[in-house]
């Protein structure tokens, strides 16, 4: 029963603590949003990724840093406790929350396997200038132009592609797949869905939808400002020529990587209209921001560590499981 209470706690906490930080991040966001139009895209896409998974994190450091801990030391072996209904359904949502996520792991690496080994055969190697990962010509009825893999990419550029663009758009939508791939944006969006499914909840979907928005614009401004303004100008030619060339009759399955322009982009005229912006000088200026982001979780874990070190903090922690435990039976 010990052994059965602890796990029923930490799956408790792991999903009541990731429901309850997700509902203040999406609320966090709401509040920061109206503000957002001012940003560089990098520092928005990197704000939406730090709220999507905060939840997440602070749902794990807080069961290994205070609630396993305090259960080891302060919970005797024996005890008359239960585990009541209460907590066995929370419980069963979190481990179904895990299942769901690591399902979808397998779900992802199964497709995108399957279809990678498809476009092979449709593929033959080609050599592209500014390309270090290896690039394939492929024969497909989308305009496929992705760099697919985590951690081997691997770059599809479909013939038509090859054919439509002038040299000049090319180099810039090449440009555009190296910024994703220098974020490290396919990681990013595999773990923004782990978080979405751990959570069972429909909860965090608008973040997951702003930072999918948000990770083009960035990896268009990276393309723009390594060529300035004809680069914006040749990427806002190549979106246009591209998305003229898009079948819409069909909606083609696509593995998870990082794509020029999506089966159904709605964002094709925003893009466009950013970049001629950034082609005028007159897009976003850079914002303090992007770097102050990444010291938060810094900040977070220079604070933690005192209160995990805390036996006074880890009784109250016990206190209040035990008290959570009694209100679920």
């Amino acid at each position: 029963m010990y052994f059965l209470i602890g796990v029923s706690l930490l799956f408790a906490f792991l999903f009541s603590v990731n429901v309850v930080a997700s509902m203040a991040t999406t609320g966090v966001w709401h509040l920061l949003s109206r503000y957002a139009s001012v940003w560089r895209s990098r520092t928005r896409v990197n704000l939406i990724f730090l709220l999507r998974v905060t939840p997440l994190a602070i749902a794990v450091v807080f069961i290994f840093a205070f609630v396993l801990p305090a259960f080891l030391i302060f919970e005797p072996s024996t005890t008359g406790e239960t585990v009541g209904l209460k907590l066995s359904l929370i419980a069963i949502m979190s481990a179904f929350g895990i299942a769901a996520a690591f399902g979808r792991i397998f779900a992802s690496w199964w497709r995108t396997k399957r279809l990678i080994g498809e476009w092979m055969r449709l593929s033959e190697p080609v050599a592209i200038d500014g390309v270090q990962i290896p690039t394939f010509q492929l024969r497909h009825p989308f305009p496929v132009i992705a760099v697919v893999g985590v951690l081997r990419p691997q770059m599809f550029v479909a013939e038509q592609i090859l054919s439509e663009l002038n040299e000049s758009e090319l180099a810039a939508a090449i440009a555009h797949e190296c910024g994703h791939i220098s974020t490290h944006d396919n990681l990013k969006r595999i773990a923004m869905r782990i978080c979405g499914d751990l959570l069972v909840l429909p909860l965090g979907r608008t973040l997951d939808r702003v930072w999918s928005d948000a990770a083009e614009s960035a990896a268009d401004e990276y393309a723009a400002n390594r060529g300035g303004r004809n680069s914006a100008l040749n990427l806002a030619s190549a979106l246009i020529k591209v998305g003229r060339i898009t079948p819409r009759e069909k909606a083609w399955a696509m593995p998870v990587g990082a794509f020029l322009l999506e089966a159904e982009d709605g964002s094709l005229a925003d893009r466009v209209d950013r970049l001629l912006q950034i082609a005028d000088k007159t897009g976003a200026a850079d914002s303090a921001v992007t770097n102050a982001i990444w010291l938060i979780p810094f900040l977070t874990i220079l604070l933690i560590l005192p209160l995990a070190l805390n036996s006074n903090f880890l009784s109250a922690v016990h206190s209040f499981s035990e008290a959570l435990l009694a209100a679920l039976q």
